[in-house]
């Protein structure tokens, strides 16, 4: 896959992720998200973050994602923050 497919699939992602992110805010803002979704989430937003590797905001959005999946969950609000920087 060319480095334009990979960028494109990572944009489709997160606006994917945003939408139902939003919906999700929308109907409960203190909604969890927990399971396989993390791992997945956590892998989308690794993979934006390789292509902008020196921005300080992505890489700290990283961390709030890995920090706040410790405990097994991480608000929806938070991540639709996260996906929409």
């Amino acid at each position: 896959m060319s480095k334009d497919d990979t960028h494109y699939r990572v944009w489709v992602g997160l606006s994917g992720l945003r939408q139902q992110l939003s919906g999700l805010v929308d109907k409960d803002p203190e909604q969890d998200v927990r399971g396989i979704a993390i791992p997945v989430i956590d892998a989308l937003v690794g993979e934006a973050k390789s292509f902008l590797v020196d921005d300080p905001v992505v890489a700290r959005g990283q961390d709030v994602l890995s920090a706040g999946a410790f405990d097994g969950y991480v608000r929806a609000a938070d991540l639709l923050l996260v996906s929409a920087y």
